[in-house]
């Protein structure tokens, strides 16, 4: 980082144009990707369409659903690498200033935030059930606090600590996922019995397809908080497609697999089972840890824009959101979030298909091109609100595919009618500079 965005090794670089000599290597951003990919969440879907599929039809879904994500993330990911700005300041485009500012930061900062308190919830259990497998009692609020307070303060330091963190966790996932898939073929009666397996129910090729897009669809737009560290346009495309497709087809594999050999979806109740608890429990947390920094680190960089602060108080207004995520968490209050939290999940994908609408059809492409509308962009909101109706009331096939298509088409019908009456973007340091 240079001098003025740098305190030590802590990130300070928010809301402000990455320069070039911050950009990060291809392996770093790979890395963070593949930490985030192997997660707790990506292991039980893995679990749960067994339960419906045959392996191979597991992964071939995967295959698609995240093949359409990567490509899309790609697209919007480049947008950030050639700009050097974060998602809610890229909006600023889209949706205007003042939309982007009050209205995108603000959905941001409650998503991101609110899954941080969630998974802090599954990182204190298994923390919880490893101690226990030692028979040492350890309250469990007391472990949310902890663990919770080990996550924010990696996302504190942001990008640096994010990127060792996740080059120590990553070989100790693979190795106990593998370990454990190993294991579970060899319950099963061998790998041949594996692939001859048939669940007893089984699940509709496109209703498994539609769960499988949905999953990630948010990540489809906050990759660019991370993508705008990346060289080049080339150096985005390798660590989406590197850093998500062999990772995820891996870790559901592995998923599907232990579900099988084990007899059991519950991922602590599967390591039991594989005789591996503490191992296999200490991977959970590990895997909850990487995911969920990015959470913390993603919420804080919207809470930063969303409060018009200045990049230096990034690290403080992150710690904000994880204090308050962790109290939720302890009160036990995340059942009263889980309805927001599913409404959320259609909020944000018609984003995706509004981002590419403007960056590669209308603006060719070229970062000169794009700016910061001031007040709000009409179009931008016409277009999301007509992609969330179709997200929220009509259910054929992904209600987070076809909102991103109709973002992306009414976006496109929008600015060409409201051409004339929305003002000229404009250099986004007027807005945002230091």
């Amino acid at each position: 980082m240079v001098e003025n965005h740098k305190q030590g090794t802590m990130e300070k670089r928010a809301i402000t144009q990455v320069q070039p000599e911050e950009k990060q290597s291809t392996l770093s951003l790979t890395m963070i990707w593949v930490g985030g990919v192997i997660s707790a969440p990506a292991l039980m879907v893995g679990a749960i369409l067994m339960g419906g599929l045959s392996l191979q039809m597991t992964l071939l879904i995967t295959l698609l659903a995240f093949g359409v994500q990567v490509a899309i993330m790609s697209l919007n990911g480049i947008e950030a690498s050639d700009t050097g700005y974060p998602l809610t300041v890229i909006l600023g485009k889209t949706f205007g200033n003042t939309g982007s500012r009050y209205i995108l930061a603000g959905l941001i900062t409650l998503t991101q935030g609110l899954q941080a308190a969630v998974q802090i919830g599954v990182c204190g259990g298994a923390f919880v059930a490893a101690l226990g497998a030692f028979g040492i009692p350890f309250p469990m609020w007391l472990s949310m606090i902890l663990w919770g307070g080990i996550m924010v303060l990696t996302a504190v330091y942001g990008f640096t600590w994010m990127t060792v963190l996740n080059y120590v966790a990553v070989p100790f996932l693979v190795v106990v996922c593998v370990y454990g898939t190993i294991k579970s073929v060899g319950m099963y009666g061998g790998f041949s019995a594996v692939l001859a397996y048939e669940p007893a129910q089984q699940m509709d090729f496109v209703s498994a397809l539609a769960i499988m897009i949905g999953i990630f669809a948010c990540g489809t737009i906050v990759c660019t908080d991370l993508t705008r560290y990346a060289k080049d346009r080339k150096a985005t495309v390798i660590s989406s497609v590197l850093g998500i497709l062999p990772a995820m087809l891996l870790i559901v594999a592995m998923g599907a697999i232990m579900s099988v050999g084990a007899g059991t979806t519950d991922l602590t109740e599967l390591f039991v089972k594989l005789n591996m608890p503490i191992i296999g429990v200490l991977a959970l947390l590990l895997a909850t840890w990487t995911t969920n920094t990015t959470n913390f680190y993603q919420s804080g960089l919207a809470f930063t824009r969303f409060c018009g602060a200045k990049d230096g108080k990034r690290p403080l207004l992150t710690a904000i959101i994880g204090v308050i995520a962790t109290v939720l968490a302890v009160l036990g209050a995340l059942d009263f979030f889980v309805p927001m939290l599913n409404a959320f999940s259609v909020m944000i994908p018609p984003i995706a298909g509004i981002m590419m609408a403007d960056y590669w059809i209308i603006g060719k492409g070229k970062k000169e091109n794009w700016g910061i509308i001031p007040g709000f962009n009409f179009a931008g909101i016409g277009a999301w609100i007509a992609g969330m109706a179709v997200g929220f009331f009509v259910n054929v096939f992904s209600p987070a595919f076809n909102s991103i298509v109709v973002g992306m088409i009414v976006y496109l019908i929008l600015n060409a009618a409201l051409k004339n009456v929305t003002p000229a973007a404009r250099n986004p340091e007027e807005f945002i500079g230091e």
